[in-house]
């Protein structure tokens, strides 16, 4: 509401409290900042099992590093650590991306704050107290979970205390945020949700092909047509964009009314990859905005009220000069790799790979511990009878999230969707500094729904 009076659940702030300082208000963790993070991490990441007498080798839990400007050659999960697990014990920083991948019987041990100066890939059993600020974006790649002793949460088999936060300075993807919902036919261009039986990605099937009206799509999980490519594409039938770009839209949507009404502001623009530096999307077909009638989300690049950030700045009357002076104030941030440093494909074949691992019964993606996103927290999972998907469409999250903008999409089963508990543990986590005025309520709830969209 306007009027405060009107806000019955107290007052909300102004501003969003970053977990890295951002002191020159830029909306990015420059060098500066990040030293000061570099400064006060004085933890470890270590294996519980690692050590072999023998060869000192680690025998299932993983530390690699990659170095800025070198590439993952490979395109699964890394089998055995490099330098950069004596990197993260001696000091508590590495210095480039990391992968980090724990084992039942190897979990990633954890030793109060960690700091790693580029992008995190994660998954794998937790075990110990402490937190990890990534400079870049973080991308869990399956379940990250405490390694508790039975039917305790938080405690381990020998009475350690299990607590974890994982803290971006860029933004937090967790689950494959690049799959499209499907593909359709050319009679079904022009329609927004295809029928689904025929058109949606299977997340199992790595190919899978079907003739509809006399055409042949192309609809397994690993086909060319089930990524989002970012643009509209010559030949690509009724094409439509991931839930990840559809939530950007909307994130870009707000930051850009708000450059438009105060030419001070600095606005956050998201983008899918950095390779596409000129599609920056909004969408504006929201009911009641500016007169546009439409639903919530689009699904399409094609869709009416979709449009570049430049393109929709020209049609509301702005010049050339006005539209260079936004861009050049707003901060940029996109969400695959820093230089790509691991490929859009290998991401996708690693979350493939930890689909293959989930039982028919189903295991629903699981995290525990804080997430903390300077910027946007993209999370999804996919039903088990639209795509086929073991998760059966449900997540649960113990512990806390926080971001600045939130994108959650849980379809959920027979009843159950998004289980999201509240650990009030992950405050002792939340030590941020800031010089402006904060004010913190806590509230605690407990959510349950078939079916869950969060904004």
């Amino acid at each position: 509401p306007t009027d405060p009076e009107a806000q019955t659940d107290g007052p909300l702030p102004n501003s969003f409290p970053a977990p890295f300082p951002d002191e020159n208000d830029n909306r990015y963790v420059d060098d500066e900042e990040f030293e000061l993070i570099t400064n006060t991490a004085n933890g470890t990441i270590e294996f519980e099992y690692g050590e072999d007498d023998g060869t000192g080798s680690i025998s299932a839990g993983v530390a690699y590093g990659v170095p800025n400007g070198s590439i993952y050659a490979d395109d699964e999960f890394p089998t055995s650590s490099n330098s950069a697990r004596e990197d993260l014990q001696a000091t508590g920083v590495y210095e480039g991306n990391l992968i980090l991948v724990g084992t039942n019987d190897d979990p990633i041990i954890i030793n109060r704050a960690v700091a790693v100066d580029g992008d995190l890939v994660i998954k794998g059993p937790i075990k110990g107290e402490g937190l990890i600020h990534a400079r870049g974006n973080v991308y869990i790649m399956g379940d990250t979970t405490y390694d508790d002793a039975p039917g305790e949460f938080g405690v381990a088999d020998d009475g350690t205390e299990n607590a974890f936060a994982l803290v971006a300075g860029g933004s937090i993807m967790m689950g494959d945020y690049l799959t499209v919902r499907g593909v359709n036919d050319s009679s079904q261009d022009n329609k927004k949700y295809p029928k689904w039986s025929k058109y949606s990605i299977h997340a199992r099937d790595e190919h899978r092909t079907n003739t509809s009206n006399g055409e042949t799509l192309k609809w397994g999980y690993f086909d060319e047509d089930s990524v989002d490519a970012g643009e509209i594409k010559a030949g690509r039938k009724g094409q439509q964009f991931s839930f990840a770009t559809a939530e950007l839209t909307l994130f870009n949507n707000m930051e850009l009314e708000k450059a438009m009404a105060d030419p001070s502001y600095t606005p956050r623009f998201y983008g899918l990859r950095e390779s596409q530096p000129d599609n920056l999307y909004v969408y504006h077909g929201l009911k009641g905005s500016g007169g546009n009638v439409g639903d919530e989300h689009s699904v399409k690049y094609t869709e009416p009220g979709v449009k570049t950030i430049p393109d929709y700045l020209f049609s509301q009357g702005y010049s050339p000069a006005e539209v260079n002076a936004i861009m050049d104030r707003a901060a940029l941030h996109y969400l695959n790799p820093e230089s790509n440093w691991i490929s859009e494909d290998t991401l996708r074949k690693m979350w493939h790979e930890d689909e293959m691992t989930r039982p028919s019964s189903y295991r629903e993606f699981m995290f525990d511990g804080l997430l903390y996103s300077n910027n946007a927290i993209f999370s999804i999972v996919r039903s088990k009878t639209r795509h086929k998907s073991y998760t059966n469409g449900r997540m649960q999250v113990r512990g806390g999230i926080i971001a600045a903008d939130l994108g959650m999409f849980v379809p959920g089963a027979n009843g159950r969707g998004l289980n999201l508990f509240y650990d009030p543990r992950v405050e002792r986590f939340l030590q941020i500094k800031n010089d402006k005025r904060i004010e913190f309520a806590r509230a605690a709830f407990y959510f349950e729904s078939p079916a869950a969209t969060v904004n």
